[in-house]
């Protein structure tokens, strides 16, 4: 029986009271029973019934299923990247669609500097090391990493998150530089310089890239601009995977270059356990943990759900959400 209550699809378990928050006040079809990403088609069954859509970056709203959803009118994506939405299909059709990245900001910048530690101070390498059982005990020069306290940070993409890692390379007396489309007013740029990318890549002790995925930085990172760093530089990722050319970076790495890499997106997830990448000790690999702690999770589908509420009811989102342009 009709209750009245907008239908929306939500694609799976999700923490905190997000489904209650949405519960409350809509018909909720969930697309997985658990944080596991649903079956394509089963998420495509619920898309195509639903008012609004509530979605991770693990699930496409493409536009052959946005123009097959004709009840849609609301998307709100836990998350701070568009790269699984088409936006085109959205603007087309005048819905709207609410992301959550300021939410995400401070566990996201946690996650880079700890990269940068780790990529640095080759601690991968040396927590393998004792689990193995190949330690040989303390040596002068074993596991010899790069100083960050001092060093120079390049930030490449300075958003809200990189604001963020600016100021933690400034706890730790770092000599902060940026690169983005545009200067930042100097108010905004948390201390840090800036640079043009070739001076960025040039001059980083340790870079770290937090592009978004788009089609100007697809591979923005590639063999010539990683050829540009330090032969001993770190470099860490962890803004979208496809900015960066793994394949480059594999044959420079071959080559002996890097101290340290750090990874937390590629441009395939899962990434393949057989991936050459992974064949190198110096590179730290985590599975896509940017925003993963309990609290900043929880709170990012909690905003989500209510970004989805207003956006069906037709009210100003709550704090934390952002309404992405569409065209």
């Amino acid at each position: 029986m009709a209750t009245g209550k907008p239908r929306v699809a939500v694609c799976r378990a999700l923490p905190g009271r997000t489904l209650e928050i949405l519960s409350e006040a809509c018909e909720v079809e969930l697309a997985s029973p658990d944080d596991g990403a649903p079956p394509p088609e089963r998420w495509a069954e619920a898309v195509r019934r639903a008012e609004g859509v509530l979605l991770c970056v693990g699930e496409r709203l493409d536009g052959v299923l946005v123009a097959q959803s004709s009840a849609l009118r609301a998307v709100a994506s836990m998350s701070a990247g568009v790269d699984h939405v088409d936006l085109r299909a959205l603007g087309a059709r005048g819905i709207p669609l609410a992301t959550i990245g300021p939410v995400l900001s401070e566990a996201t910048a946690d996650l880079a500097f700890a990269l940068v530690l780790m990529a640095a101070r080759r601690l991968g390498e040396g927590e393998r090391a004792v689990r193995a059982g190949t330690w040989r005990g303390w040596a002068p020069g074993y596991l010899t990493g790069l100083e960050v306290h001092g060093a120079t940070l390049g930030i490449l993409g300075m958003g809200r998150i990189g604001r963020a890692l600016a100021r933690r390379g400034r706890g730790f007396g770092m000599r902060v530089l940026y690169h983005n489309r545009r200067p930042l007013p100097p108010e905004q740029a948390e201390g840090a310089e800036y640079r043009s990318l070739e001076d960025l890549l040039a001059e980083s002790d340790h870079l770290v890239s937090l592009l978004p995925s788009t089609p100007e930085t697809r591979h923005l990172l590639d063999r010539a601009a990683l050829m540009r760093m330090r032969t001993d530089a770190v470099l860490v990722n962890a803004g979208r995977g496809d900015t960066l050319d793994l394949d480059a970076l594999v044959d420079l790495l071959r080559q002996g270059r890097f101290t340290g890499v750090g990874l937390d997106v590629y441009p395939r997830e899962p990434l393949p356990p057989d991936h050459p990448v992974l064949g190198f000790e110096r590179v730290v690999a985590l599975p896509h943990l940017g925003s993963n702690t309990r609290a900043t999770r929880a709170a990012m589908a909690e905003t989500a759900a209510r970004a989805l509420l207003a956006l069906l009811r037709g009210e100003a989102l709550p704090p934390g959400a952002v309404a992405e342009a569409t065209a």
